[in-house]
């Protein structure tokens, strides 16, 4: 089991069930980066990523 505490947020807890324990680290580790992304991710990459919008044109950059 590993438990993540972002600032400001809730914690967040994983368990991975393995033969071997560091096979469950690992598996534990694979799983709580997913959970951190899916649900601060799209937060964090918001404003500021790439959009049609903001994009430049190849005529701009030549």
């Amino acid at each position: 089991m590993l438990e993540a505490r972002p600032a400001g947020h809730p914690p967040v807890a994983v368990t991975h069930h393995a033969d071997s324990v560091a096979d469950a680290c690992h598996g534990a580790v694979r799983k709580l980066e997913h959970v951190l992304e899916t649900q601060y991710g799209r937060a964090w990459h918001h404003k500021g990523g790439e959009t049609i919008r903001r994009m430049s044109t190849r005529a701009e950059t030549d």
